[in-house]
């Protein structure tokens, strides 16, 4: 049975788990997360291979400290995730004969007479990397929603990834440069930094800053609801920040992602107040970024009106890796290429001409979910992440309490889903990351599922040590 079908526990059951909760260990793990929210993005968004390895340590560390809770589901869901499972790592050491002729194969095995490996994959150990990325991801998400499991420690971590965000806005502004500089915080060289955010890429930047701002916005509106003005003044202060960061950004995708998550979240909400105050809160809200992107995002705004002119080298590259990788997912469309395999199989496809500069990723999430892993497991994970997520999101509607900053947590990650659209924003630690603890802050662990043992902090541990 899954865990959001457990009995609500009584007021007294809860507050005496809480008082039982609030030990030095849970403090630990408190300030554990915060640093590893905040750190994370604020370390280049994590790209960097000695960042991931002490971000995973230190997570193993908040295992240690408290372990996470066993993440119940209904059997179909554990059915599926296993088939995904299996099919995952199987696919990748499987002999490429099962999988048919593709076009990359033959051309480099006939045209340029390379032996490639018998495997599916032409370099399994990129899969290696990413079978231990995704479960460093399980360990984290399962991590953070055994702290979200009280609706008091809900609020705590909600607030300390708000202040985490605005705290990477002013670092941010206080060491802008100019676009010439490549020099990241001045510490970190990018060829691609424009002067302004944490991540080598403006657009990673900027989905960050959304989702903090959808975050934020829940943790203000539940401020105002429980008259907490001081709170409510001191978030809607950090709010701003944050929302002047994303228009810093000058980035379209970044808009784009506010946009989706922002309408995500106040659609829960009207949905379930269904009030003439709600929509007015909704309506000044949406007036008051409005506001805030005419007076500060005009080189954002210009950026929006010239997409799709002559002149927009940056929209017509991206559209035109589109369409190599669409063609590069239709020679495999089924079980793709292999975890990792698109920098190294997309040359073949390639038809742009960039000089000096390689095609890393698809400019798109879910295309390099296609090319990579194929449509049979990227439609196994889409039905499992429903069929986890809806019975959370129609508890929304059965419950008040903390309301506000699950609807939140939710357009959260609607931004990010909605970003990874126009580019590749849940393939970056730091930006998938902070949305899959987003994501357990809207699906929260029960309190009275069982733990599991904390050896199951070596996993974060190992991959960190490996």
């Amino acid at each position: 049975m899954a865990d959001e079908l457990i009995p609500e526990p009584t007021r007294r059951q809860r507050r005496r788990r809480s008082d039982g909760d609030r030990s030095p260990a849970k403090h630990a793990a408190l300030v554990v997360f915060a640093l590893l929210v905040t750190l994370g993005p604020l370390a280049f968004g994590a790209v960097d291979r000695v960042v991931q390895i002490a971000l995973t340590g230190l997570l193993g560390i908040g295992m240690l400290l408290v372990p996470p809770r066993v993440i119940l589901m209904s059997a179909w869901i554990s059915r599926a995730l296993l088939a995904l499972t299996a099919l995952v790592v199987l696919k990748e050491v499987a002999p490429a004969g099962w999988f048919g002729a593709v076009g990359w194969r033959t051309t480099v095995e006939q045209s340029f007479g390379l032996a490639l490996p018998w495997t599916h994959h032409p370099e399994a150990g990129r899969a290696f990397d990413g079978w231990l990325a995704g479960a460093v991801a399980v360990g984290w998400f399962a991590w953070v929603r055994t702290l979200a499991a009280e609706r008091e420690d809900r609020m705590r971590l909600a607030w300390v990834m708000l202040i985490g965000a605005a705290l990477i806005a002013a670092v941010s502004f206080g060491t802008a440069t100019s676009t010439e500089s490549k020099m990241i915080l001045g510490l970190r060289y990018s060829s691609g930094w424009i002067g302004f955010g944490p991540f080598p890429n403006r657009n990673h930047s900027a989905c960050y800053f959304a989702m903090a701002a959808i975050l934020g916005a829940g943790c203000v509106a539940r401020s105002g609801e429980h008259r907490r003005f001081v709170w409510l003044a001191l978030g809607a202060l950090m709010l701003g920040g944050v929302l002047l960061a994303l228009l810093r950004t000058q980035s379209r995708g970044g808009i784009v992602a506010l946009g989706a998550g922002f309408a995500i979240f106040l659609g829960i909400v009207l949905l379930k107040l269904r009030s003439r105050k709600v929509l007015a809160v909704a309506v000044a809200s949406a007036l008051l970024i409005g506001g805030l992107g005419l007076l500060a995002g005009g080189k954002t705004l210009q950026r929006i009106a010239g997409t799709g002119q002559a002149m927009d080298e940056s929209a017509s590259a991206r559209v035109a890796i589109w369409k190599n990788a669409a063609t590069m997912w239709h020679d495999a469309p089924l079980l793709g290429h292999g975890l990792g395999a698109f920098a190294s199989v997309f040359p073949v496809y390639q038809q742009i001409a960039l000089e000096e500069v390689t095609v890393k990723h698809p400019e798109s999430s879910w295309l390099q979910w296609l090319t990579e892993l194929g449509l049979v497991p990227v439609l196994l994970g889409a039905l499992a992440a429903l069929g986890f997520a809806l019975p959370n999101l129609t508890s929304l509607f059965e419950r008040q309490s903390g309301f506000f900053i699950r609807a939140a947590a939710f357009g959260a990650v609607a931004a990010l889903l909605a970003h990874a659209v126009f580019d590749v924003p849940a393939h970056r630690w730091g930006t998938a990351g902070f949305a899959l603890a987003a994501l357990a802050l809207a699906c929260p662990a029960s309190s009275e599922g069982p733990r599991a043992p904390r050896l199951a902090a070596l996993v974060p541990l190992g991959v960190a040590g490996f």
